[in-house]
């Protein structure tokens, strides 16, 4: 980046003073959530409280079987109109 005392500063990120945290109480959060719902903590703070935390499994989706109902057949008769067409023009023309 090219700061000099005539350009100003581009502003990138939180602005000065914010915060992205904010604290909640444990009863609070136990009011909201069940007792096994997997909650995202930051990884900092983890590390500054001296917790080591496993690395969650990936999830395994799989996808759902949906019966398909059997459609009822229907009988039908298509009919080639193009013998009854008047042949068209040798020549067209276009003013």
């Amino acid at each position: 980046m090219n700061n000099t005392p005539n350009t100003p500063k581009r502003g990138r990120g939180r602005p000065a003073g914010s915060t992205s945290l904010t604290n909640v109480t444990l009863e609070q959060l136990n009011e909201i959530f069940p007792q096994h719902t997997v909650l995202p903590v930051g990884a900092v703070w983890l590390r500054e409280h001296n917790i080591a935390v496993q690395l969650a499994r990936p999830i395994a989706m799989m996808e759902a079987q949906v019966p398909v109902a059997e459609e009822e057949k229907i009988q039908f008769h298509v009919e080639d109109f193009s013998e009854q067409l008047p042949p068209p023009p040798a020549e067209i023309f276009v003013d």
